[in-house]
């Protein structure tokens, strides 16, 4: 340590006063230029830092239990969109209006089931993951049979995917400084086939000060008013939540007509099918609703030879054929 050698020093040095040394200066000269050294050489050395002290068990602990909480890559990034796989294939995605549940709370902003269902499609048009059927003019009756009211929707406007929503609040609270209110909806996703719900979505928001809507709800200068902004992200999150609920689910489309071992699809370029695409074939056996459960039975695959916009034209490849007078679909994979 550097004190430790600053007192070796000056002892060394002031040892030199009583010894009888010969008056030489050459030996006075040597000793004195040892001594200079000896403190030059103090001066120089590196304080010795203290070893950090060991981490704690129990922080130890929680950092590795931070390390292990990391999310996974989001579904949407894994089965990405790319060229060639099968994930490049857009589902076809019918979004329906969302009704408020209490009426009353949404005085100020007329019309925002059918508002909120458009700025969604917006969205999720510009992603480019789906194509995007219109439901605004429709919502399903949860009081009713849900199921067939969404297999009717799917079948009667195109689409795979049913999403209904429900806006279960708009109340503000009067608070001291500023007011409060809070936002809430439910997404629920449907498979437009058997009617199946496949997920439900739930966001909330919360906007504090200027509560109350002044102009059109969800569209001009909307967007830049406190209770906008807090939308316009309530908005981005079912836009990415759904993303990741239908990226890795393989396209599906229905075999609408037949020609000896030729099919048409109802589904073609605009869903990014192109010729050489190999579709697998597929056809439910039983009939819902009759206490019966359906069994799905894979016959071979639909090779693709000819693409139109809406719909393509294929050749079947498989040693059994389906029976083509019941419904058949075919899936991406």
């Amino acid at each position: 340590p550097r004190n430790r050698m600053s007192h070796f020093a000056k002892t060394f040095t002031m040892s030199l006063v009583p010894l009888n040394l010969p008056a030489v200066p050459a030996i006075r000269a040597c000793c004195l230029l040892l001594a200079v050294s000896v403190l030059a050489a103090c001066a120089i050395l590196p304080a010795t830092k203290p070893a950090p002290p060991a981490k704690p068990p129990r922080q130890a602990e929680q950092a590795k239990k931070v390390e292990q909480a990391r999310p996974a890559e989001r579904p949407s990034v894994v089965c990405s969109a790319k060229q060639g796989n099968p994930f490049a294939m857009r589902k076809k995605v019918l979004i329906l209006s969302l009704p408020v549940q209490r009426p009353g709370e949404a005085v100020d902003l007329p019309d925002i089931a059918l508002a909120w269902s458009n700025a969604l499609q917006l969205r999720l048009r510009k992603g480019d993951h789906f194509l995007i059927r219109d439901g605004s003019s429709y919502a399903i009756d949860p009081l009713g049979d849900v199921r067939q009211q969404a297999t009717t929707l799917a079948r009667t406007l195109d689409a795979q995917i049913v999403i209904a929503g429900q806006i279960t609040s708009l109340g503000s609270l009067p608070q001291p400084f500023g007011d409060k209110r809070v936002i809430e909806t439910v997404l629920d996703v449907y498979d437009g086939d058997s009617g199946a719900r496949l997920a439900r979505l739930e966001h909330h928001g919360e906007v504090r000060g200027r509560v109350l809507n002044q102009g059109s709800p969800l569209r001009g200068g909307f967007f830049g008013t406190p209770l906008g902004s807090v939308v316009a992200i309530m908005l981005e999150q079912q836009v990415a939540d759904i993303e990741d609920e239908l990226s890795c689910l393989p396209l599906q489309a229905h075999i609408v007509r037949t020609h000896g071992d030729e099919a048409r699809l109802d589904a073609g370029y605009t869903s990014h099918i192109r010729p050489g695409d190999s579709l697998r074939v597929t056809q439910r056996q039983g009939f819902p609703g009759s206490g019966g459960e359906q069994i799905e039975k894979t016959f071979g695959n639909l090779v693709v030879k000819q693409v139109f916009p809406e719909t393509a034209i294929g050749q079947f490849q498989g040693s059994e054929q389906p029976d083509w007078r019941y419904s058949v679909f075919v899936r991406a994979w």
